[in-house]
């Protein structure tokens, strides 16, 4: 797939404007010959829903009582207590056919072995049910995980890769936690999630 316009090819990450109007892909007949590639999928407030569809949470209740997810101006936020799923989606799937790489910038006070963000690719609706684990078990479509033992109270920036998902997915990102006694708080924030 490649848009030549005066010999350079136009990049997945560039910019296609006609008639005063920025095209998000474009097909010679029925052929794509270009589609734009999303900057980010989200940064400090922007959800890029042109592309997600939004942002919306999920949970699993715990023992110890709901999970919360709340989108902050700046960032996309969650926290649960004890055992349970707390995390934000995308509304809709994402086409990741020109993503290779995802940088995650996030922050989290974690600091149990029992306790991880997850990061997910899946072709079906995540939730707080089917994307339950065990603590030693991978959730569905997978892609990173934070575990808490690594270091808690710092801004991070993971390069994930995703370069063997060429299909539309939902992404979420989530709190994890596998500890049934502990009634303990974990937050994490989301700042920007972009793609390359």
């Amino acid at each position: 797939m490649a848009l030549i316009y005066n010999n350079v090819a136009v990049p997945a990450g560039g910019a296609v404007v006609y008639n005063n109007v920025a095209l998000q892909q474009v097909k010679s007949g029925n052929v794509l010959v270009w589609q734009k590639t999303p900057p980010f999928l989200y940064n400090s407030g922007n959800s890029y829903s042109e592309y997600t569809g939004g942002w919306t949470g999920f949970e699993r209740q715990t023992q110890y009582g709901d999970c919360v997810q709340i989108a902050e101006s700046n960032a996309l936020y969650a926290y649960a207590y004890g055992m349970g799923i707390s995390g934000v989606r995308t509304a809709k799937a994402v086409d990741f056919s020109l993503i290779n790489t995802l940088t995650l910038n996030f922050w989290t006070s974690v600091d149990r072995d029992y306790a991880h963000i997850r990061v997910c690719l899946t072709t079906f609706v995540p939730d707080g049910n089917n994307m339950w684990t065990d603590r030693n078990t991978a959730a569905p479509g997978q892609v990173y995980q934070f575990n808490g033992y690594d270091g808690n109270n710092a801004t991070r920036n993971i390069g994930i890769d995703v370069s063997g998902y060429k299909n539309s997915y939902y992404v979420s990102i989530f709190f994890h936690s596998a500890d049934l006694f502990e009634n303990h708080l974990w937050p994490f924030r989301v700042y920007s999630l972009k793609c390359n």
